[in-house]
């Protein structure tokens, strides 16, 4: 996730460049940083910059970048129309935006996107654990997720009305699904919540892994964090800049990006994508009631 939020970061700057020559404005862009809390500041200066020299051949049709702590500040600017296009996680679009104020935006792929948002619980094969009433008072390892902590609380609730926190005996936050997995290999916890993609990789660089671990829960959702433009943003704008995006993996520069991130290309992200994690969170409300 890290990597793929800080991929979206560089291919702004480089869209700068590659839109040079288009007689357009400024499309503001608001990045909601709790949204990136894996990425350091260091990390997102240094992607801004790194088409830095480029930047100095834009014409009229440039990015800028606002960076929000406070969502309720990134909605008052959003609102008043002051930004044009919003990067931030699933969950908080759907708490925080009337989704028919958004419109279709972009994301980064990899090669396997299905994979890539399916969450997976993994045991240990030897460990008699086969669902999750199983897991009870055991150790769970995760990212600091806020949609990841949703479903698993959602599921949680559904059959022991119960969240994370109350029914694990401990809840190991990790930076990265390679560490969660490799604390579940080792026996450093009972369970592990990761995604397909990190588990298939994980397994090719250590067939053991995949011999000594096993699934017993799945379910696809929308993880990868997304942009959206503000309905109501000139079509001629999100045109050009789609286009731009989409024809990235062409460009020498952009493919050496995308292959470094792990990643293949630009593709649409659908507003109505968000329905999974607006039906998700809806029903953990009605659970919590």
């Amino acid at each position: 996730m890290k990597k793929i939020l800080i991929l979206f970061l560089v291919i702004i700057s480089m869209l700068n460049t590659l839109l040079a020559g288009e007689k357009k404005d400024v499309l503001n862009i608001a990045y909601h940083l709790p949204s990136m809390k894996n990425i350091d500041a260091k990390d997102i200066k240094i992607s801004l910059g790194f088409w830095a020299k480029e930047l100095s051949h834009q014409t009229d049709m440039k990015m800028t970048s606002h960076f929000y702590k406070d969502i309720k500040k990134l909605k008052k600017d959003f609102d008043e129309e002051k930004i044009d296009v919003v990067a931030a996680s699933p969950l908080v679009f759907i708490q925080n935006f009337d989704l028919s104020s958004l419109k279709d935006g972009f994301k980064s792929i990899g090669k396997d996107d299905e994979a890539q948002n399916r969450l997976l619980l993994i045991v240990q094969k030897d460990a008699k654990i086969n669902s999750l009433k199983d897991l009870k008072y055991k150790k769970i390892v995760r990212l600091n997720s806020d949609l990841e902590e949703l479903y698993l609380n959602t599921q949680l609730q559904k059959d022991f009305k119960k969240d994370s926190d109350q029914f694990f005996k401990k809840n190991i936050i990790v930076k990265k699904y390679s560490k969660a997995i490799l604390k579940l290999f080792f026996k450093k916890a009972d369970v592990a919540l990761v995604t397909e993609s990190a588990f298939n990789l994980a397994s090719e660089m250590n067939p053991q892994i995949k011999k000594r671990l096993k699934i017993i829960k799945t379910e696809d959702l929308q993880l990868t964090s997304s942009s959206y433009f503000r309905k109501g943003v000139d079509e001629v704008r999100v045109q050009t800049f789609k286009e731009q995006a989409f024809k990235i993996h062409k460009t020498k520069r952009g493919e050496q990006i995308l292959t470094v991130f792990k990643s293949d290309h630009i593709v649409e992200s659908k507003v109505e994508e968000l329905e999974i994690v607006k039906r998700i969170y809806k029903e953990y409300l009605a659970l919590k009631k």
